[in-house]
């Protein structure tokens, strides 16, 4: 039998009713309609009639147990037994209430912690100073240049990442980070946003959008105008730094450009391919200005829509030959099949504050060649004329800005970088570090040698 009942009334007609209610045939079916059990004393509903067996009696399906404490699951109605399925997985009401209540406790019990480490946190913040002076010339002109974009709020006060977009043209998150990994910035849990923080295996996490940052004060002069005149007015001499921001930078404001003709064309470019075009257009700046490779970022995004229209390609796979024709573009350049033009920078697509700073400390912008930048940011002879380990110190910074790309394409960040290490420590020369890093996360590599 599967259904078992209680009846807590002396009455032997109640005892009856509640039997003839609950009665199952041989095959599985209830023996009798409810309107057959009326009427029953003064009770003409059916509606009643089962409200009032509920007050009586209670009711229990021994072919469905608990699965956490065994118990039988406790059924009301007929149609709470018929929507039930024989093998259903259940849990009771007694021991879900229970759960919701340790999950409650729990809960309550990392916010207290949660709470107890940020303030923690903030207070080490806030003793935090740095020596101005010390700041690479990289992270100096971001600093800049984020100023411009957020003032007054980087030297008086705090600020989110929502609140960078005007510090470059896409991905300012990038250079946020980088001002968060030499810690010049730290974050102030007081101003993040109630939900920024969270406990996770014990360990503090954020979201790092929600979270407040503020600038550390020098060490000797606060933070305040004069403090910063320090960063200001420096003498910008670490050309590899420099010439570093430039191509971040002037990757991005290429990068933001390609999405802008994507969108327009309704083409979408996977993560892995958009690593890719980083890396090409990396190493085609080395040689070419912004508003020339926007010449062909248009004219490779016009030729990826027209495929998109014929009957044996669709928007997908038209996006996926953006990387090769880009490729195939720059190579026709070089040989002299296609004269490169020159793009005016659109409207829609300002430079950022980064872009200003750069071009008001260096004049350079998008109209400078590559080659005009490389120069005035020359890289230190090494003392096998210009080589590292038989390799090119471009060639290298080539190698290595895709291999990373590629990485963070696939979250291998950490894993790239342990490996290469760990491989250097084994003596390894660059080249073969390199190499085994491909030959392990295989999927990191190229279709074709990239070098």
């Amino acid at each position: 039998m599967r259904i078992e009942f209680e009846v807590y009334s002396d009455s032997l007609a109640d005892r009856d009713i509640v039997a003839r209610y609950w009665a199952l045939t041989a095959d599985g079916k209830f023996a009798e309609n409810v309107t057959d059990l009326l009427p029953y004393a003064d009770i003409k509903n059916s509606q009643r009639l089962v409200k009032y067996i509920q007050e009586i009696s209670s009711a229990w399906d021994t072919e469905q147990a608990c699965l956490k404490c065994g118990k039988f699951a406790s059924i009301r109605s007929r149609n709470e037994f018929r929507l039930r399925p024989i093998t259903a997985a259940v849990v009771c009401g007694a021991c879900r209430k229970n759960k919701q209540l340790e999950e409650k406790r729990a809960a309550e019990e990392d916010a207290t912690k949660l709470r107890e480490r940020l303030v923690i946190i903030a207070a080490e913040n806030q003793k935090a100073t740095i020596d101005y002076s010390t700041i690479d010339d990289d992270i100096a002109l971001i600093l800049i240049a984020l100023e411009k974009a957020t003032s007054p709020r980087l030297l008086s006060g705090t600020f989110r990442r929502d609140e960078c977009r005007l510090l470059a043209p896409q991905n300012c998150d990038s250079f946020i980070q980088r001002l968060s990994a030499a810690k010049v910035i730290l974050d102030c849990p007081a101003k993040s946003a109630p939900d920024a923080y969270y406990l996770k295996e014990g360990s503090v996490l954020c979201r790092e959008s929600k979270v407040a940052y503020f600038l550390l004060p020098d060490r000797c002069k606060g933070k305040n105008e004069d403090a910063f005149e320090i960063i200001a007015s420096r003498e910008f001499r670490d050309h590899g730094a420099l010439r570093r921001l430039w191509l971040d930078y002037a990757v991005s404001d290429c990068m933001a450009y390609l999405r802008t003709q994507s969108n327009l064309h309704a083409l979408e470019t996977t993560n892995e391919a958009e690593a890719e075009i980083c890396s090409l257009l990396r190493t085609a700046l080395h040689t070419y200005s912004v508003a020339q490779l926007w010449f062909i970022l248009w004219k490779v995004v016009r030729d990826a829509s027209s495929l998109s229209t014929r009957i044996y390609y669709n928007s997908a796979r038209a996006a996926a030959t953006i990387p090769g024709k880009i490729k195939m573009a720059l190579e026709k350049v070089k040989k002299g099949q296609i004269a490169i033009k020159s793009w005016s920078r659109p409207d829609y697509q300002p430079a950022g504050t980064l872009g200003d700073v750069l071009c008001e400390r260096f004049g350079i912008d998008e109209k400078t060649a590559g080659r005009e930048v490389m120069s005035l940011f020359p890289l230190k002879e090494t003392n096998d004329g210009g080589l590292i380990e038989g390799v090119s110190v471009e060639k290298l910074e080539e190698m290595v800005c895709f291999l990373m790309h590629r990485a963070i394409a696939y979250n291998y960040e950490l894993d790239v970088i342990l490996h290469f290490a760990n491989r250097i420590r084994n003596r390894d020369t660059v080249e073969q570090a390199l190499d085994s890093i491909f030959t392990t996360y295989p999927q990191l590599a190229s279709k074709q040698s990239h070098w």
